[in-house]
């Protein structure tokens, strides 16, 4: 009987094949001395660790990427709202940042800049970097109910604030979300809706903090 001769090509391919599967093997296996599994990355466990990142941004006044909005599944109540967070942070930080910047450029006596031009101006790409910084930090206290005593704990700020305690200049964290905010056309209104603000983010803090709640194993 003849031997049948097998191409040396086919061979070549074979041993090919069979390496490329050894390796998709390898890489799916348990890495050697591993002994706690990966979690799936739809599991519970890992959709709770995502919501609590979430919660954070929210508490933080972040806004929420859309990639980390599965983790609440089907449950458009939350997504939306969640979505009126961004709005309403984006519109809020629109709002106080230019503020933020005229009243450090008044409190510092800034000559180099005309605050009265700076809420219509790109005022960011003209103001000093140290200026920006703390304009951003102001920024991100106003978004907070208590934004008084943030300002006056913050590190960077409170020894400006120290220093200028004495006169006027001194008293616009007390003033923040009050006084610097009545000579706005409709100052009570913006008051108002202000104050709504802070309610709908710490009824949203509960709302997902239920959520993650739900999702928890059983006792």
């Amino acid at each position: 009987m003849k031997e049948r001769i097998i191409p040396s090509a086919i061979v070549s391919a074979a041993i090919l094949l069979a390496a490329l599967c050894l390796c998709l093997f390898a890489g799916n296996a348990p890495a050697a001395g591993d002994g706690a599994p990966i979690p799936a990355p739809q599991s519970d466990a890992y959709k709770i660790a995502k919501i609590e990142e979430l919660m954070d941004r929210v508490m933080n006044r972040e806004v929420v990427e859309d990639a980390l909005l599965f983790c609440l599944g089907d449950d458009e109540t939350l997504r939306s709202q969640v979505a009126k967070h961004n709005e309403l942070t984006a519109q809020y930080t629109q709002f106080f940042a230019p503020r933020a910047a005229n009243t450090l450029i008044g409190v510092l006596q800034w000559e180099d800049f005309d605050s009265a031009e700076m809420v219509a101006a790109a005022y960011y790409a003209n103001l000093p970097e140290n200026i920006r910084a703390m304009a951003q930090r102001i920024t991100h206290c106003s978004l907070s109910r208590n934004c008084t005593q943030l300002l006056l704990a913050d590190p960077v700020l409170a020894p400006i604030i120290a220093v200028e305690g004495g006169g006027s200049a001194g008293m616009w964290p007390y003033w923040w979300h009050t006084t610097y905010l009545d000579n706005l056309e409709d100052a009570e209104k913006a008051k108002q809706d202000l104050a709504a603000y802070f309610d709908f983010e710490d009824e949203l803090i509960a709302q997902l903090d239920e959520y993650r709640l739900s999702l928890l194993p059983s006792a």
